[in-house]
């Protein structure tokens, strides 16, 4: 799973043994909302019905009463799409001929990624987000 702060460009890997709902939310829940609280959108590049599941049963676990709608947001496809590519890049640099530990170069992949100066935000994720460098 990729997720991306829209503000601070922050950046987050999380290896994933399934992509059924209850995991998803457990690994966002357990992972990413701890850092960063609820994002005011969640793009996921999955079927309506199943961002409608995952919406539905992270609340529930937050305890927060919703009232769902779509909308989809290209810019948000395309960034991901984009932090996917440096992804591969890192790991093509990285990982052996076997391609067999690739999931150990994710946390580092995260940091090197978190710790990049983005033109957008004029400044690196850790620095927007816990305001301090790395």
């Amino acid at each position: 799973m990729i997720v991306v702060n829209q503000l601070s460009k922050q950046i987050h890997y999380k290896l994933m043994q399934d992509i059924m709902i209850l995991n998803t939310v457990k690994v966002f829940y357990c992972s990413i909302w701890k850092h960063h609280d609820l994002f005011n959108f969640i793009t996921l590049n999955y079927e309506t019905q199943f961002v409608n599941h995952f919406w539905n049963k992270l609340c529930k676990r937050l305890k927060i009463q919703i009232w769902l709608s779509t909308m989809f947001y290209s810019e948000t496809n395309n960034q991901i799409k984009n932090f996917n590519n440096v992804l591969k890049q890192y790991l093509q640099a990285f990982v052996t001929f076997l391609q067999n530990d690739w999931t150990a170069w994710l946390s580092s992949t995260e940091f090197v990624i978190n710790n990049h100066f983005f033109k957008i935000t004029q400044c690196i994720s850790f620095l927007v987000n816990f305001e301090q460098h790395s």
